[in-house]
């Protein structure tokens, strides 16, 4: 049975004496010790059945459902405008994530003179990075805007920034707020004297536009989607 402690009670305005203030140190110890001693397995079990259960908002996803999760990533390796097109560009994509065992089905965020980066991307949005934990984009229809967090991982994992340089940042996209813009002629065209729009990666306003450069630069890299 669980003890119990009981205090002398003090009138108000009565000082105690040295000597009752140590009594009362005894008996609050001798009490307390017997509260302790006195804890039965009967007692703790009716403590735990009292617990309340914790919110379901605290449980962390199940691995079944973290791996159904979208992700995005950038390439870490950097193309020409001539990607071979659309599915040139889809291609690259699938097999930077098939060499880093990514799995899944991936596309390129890019548009050409008659389709916009946007309507190829189909809503399995939210998208995040290839943690599965950080979100990137939480809709659909934030791919016309900016990202939550920079994409700051390619196939491999995070991106090492020692070394890196302004080219390494570049990003073809040939998109401006989710619809074609210049596109390095759908991007089959490594030509000086055509263009393509470009953003940068470690830039969350500009991660899809900046500027438009020449097809023929080789320093710009891919997004890529998980479908």
């Amino acid at each position: 049975m669980r003890g119990t402690l009981y205090l002398p009670i003090v009138s108000v305005g009565t000082i105690p004496s040295m000597h009752n203030l140590a009594r009362l140190f005894l008996v609050t110890i001798f009490s307390l010790g017997i509260g302790c001693a006195g804890d039965s397995s009967e007692d703790m079990s009716s403590a735990d059945a009292n617990v309340e259960p914790q919110p379901d908002a605290f449980i962390l996803p199940l691995p079944d459902a973290m791996a159904t999760r979208s992700r995005v990533f950038v390439t870490s390796s950097q193309f020409s405008g001539n990607l071979g097109g659309l599915s040139g560009a889809d291609s690259i994509c699938q097999g930077a994530a098939e060499s880093a065992n990514l799995g899944g089905n991936w596309r390129a965020w890019l548009s050409t003179p008659t389709v916009s980066a946007i309507d190829r991307i189909a809503d399995v949005a939210p998208w995040y990075l290839p943690d599965r934990t950080t979100v990137v984009f939480a809709s659909h229809a934030q791919l016309r805007e900016t990202p939550t967090v920079l994409i700051e991982w390619d196939e491999n994992g995070p991106i090492r920034w020692m070394n890196i340089s302004v080219g390494d940042r570049v990003v073809k996209t040939g998109t401006q707020s989710g619809q074609r813009d210049e596109t390095c002629m759908g991007f089959t065209s490594a030509s000086e004297d055509d263009h393509g729009t470009y953003g940068f990666f470690d830039e969350l306003s500009y991660w899809s536009s900046f500027a438009a450069g020449r097809c023929s630069s080789s320093n710009g890299r891919l997004y890529c989607f998980e479908q």
